[in-house]
């Protein structure tokens, strides 16, 4: 049985698992977590089993859990899609050499067909990645069953990439319940079949530009990072508006790299990021001096310590960005031509376009 038809197979069975779990929690009055595990460290060791390969250097581990965040529009669903078509593929742009094809599994809150024709219509694509998409979830303890069903009903090895907490569930992203949702996915690779591979896309909480970003910034809970085996974050370059650079803030395996990874968005091919170089983080964070000595238009009216200490709103975050898309529209480009401009979602630019319509300036 193929990729495709054992995912018919799995999703099937996911949401048959779905429903019988919560018509068994509506009948139960208390809710006993697992006993815990008791071994020696011997036995630890002994059950380890053999080291797991590093599918992408710094980014994601064989059977581990890594976390993609980044601010609004940065490029986080980019960046999820592209690891998938390569762990896919075997190759690329960020792949470890020697990795064999991943079966790839894409669980999408975020982006709609169009716009992976618009990103994805002129490549080669890969056959054994598949995507779930148009979910309907209450809360994530619904996704993290509906997980559940599709692992149990995999014949092999799988990398899932969850884009994004946010998009995918109804429910605000509460500590407890994110950190639950983390848990979930731990017992599930513990008790499966097979070796899953976990990447979850996260947003950042609210942050001016400029700042130095921790795991602290993640949303829903900055106890992700006790879960998650590695954690980027994804965000913007002083150096321009088609870059962006990656900070590695966890580990687990290794030491965290001294420097960032610098990328430029391309469009050969299909829609992705291209690895530029590394950099100090002091040296591509958009602070005033940077922009200035990238040559980037910068706000003289506003002084950098203030701007440190501020903390703008939603509106002003994204204003900047929706008067750029409003000047593109006017020159004749439609919404799906910025949005791949900008490497974010039709919907984005809607949002975008809305909020100039509130402050009357469209």
């Amino acid at each position: 049985m193929g990729l495709a038809a054992s995912l018919v197979y799995a999703s099937k069975n996911g949401f048959e698992l779905l429903k019988e779990r919560i018509s068994k929690k509506r009948e139960e009055k208390d809710n006993i977590p697992d006993p815990p595990k008791i071994q020696t460290i011997v036995d630890c060791v002994n059950s380890a089993g053999e080291p797991k390969k590093t599918l992408i250097p710094d980014m994601v581990q064989e059977g581990g859990l890594s976390v993609f965040a980044g601010r609004e529009g940065a490029g986080k669903s980019l960046l999820g899609h592209q690891v998938g078509i390569e762990l896919a593929r075997g190759y690329g742009n960020f792949v470890a050499e020697g990795t064999s094809p991943q079966n790839v599994i894409i669980i999408d809150g975020e982006m709609d067909d169009e716009d992976y024709a618009e990103r994805f219509g002129n490549m080669d694509i890969p056959s054994n990645i598949t995507r779930i998409s148009e979910t309907n979830f209450v809360n994530l303890e619904q996704l993290s069953e509906y997980i559940k069903g599709i692992v149990g009903g995999l014949l092999s090895p799988a990398t899932i990439i969850i884009d994004n907490l946010m998009a995918l569930s109804l429910e605000n992203l509460t500590g407890k319940a994110v950190n639950k949702f983390f848990r979930d996915l731990k017992k599930i690779q513990r008790t499966s079949d097979h070796t899953i591979t976990f990447v979850v896309v996260d947003h950042l909480g609210k942050t001016p530009e400029g700042h130095t970003l921790d795991n602290s910034l993640l949303a829903g809970s900055a106890n992700i990072a006790r879960f998650a085996h590695n954690i980027l974050i994804l965000d913007y370059s002083a150096r321009g508006a088609g870059y962006r650079y990656i900070k590695f803030t966890k580990q687990r395996k290794a030491a965290l790299p001294d420097e960032v990874l610098e990328l430029e968005i391309s469009e050969d091919e299909y829609l992705h990021f291209e690895v530029v170089g590394n950099a100090h983080e002091a040296d591509v964070v958009r602070n005033k001096t940077n922009l200035k000595r990238f040559g980037q238009a910068v706000d003289e009216d506003v002084d950098e310590e203030d701007n440190e200490s501020a903390q703008p709103t939603k509106d002003d975050q994204f204003l900047e960005e929706a008067l750029s898309m409003k000047a593109l529209s006017e020159q004749g480009l439609t919404q799906d031509e910025i949005a791949s401009r900008f490497n974010c979602s039709r919907r984005t630019v809607i949002n975008r376009f809305s909020l100039l319509k509130s402050r009357g300036e469209m």
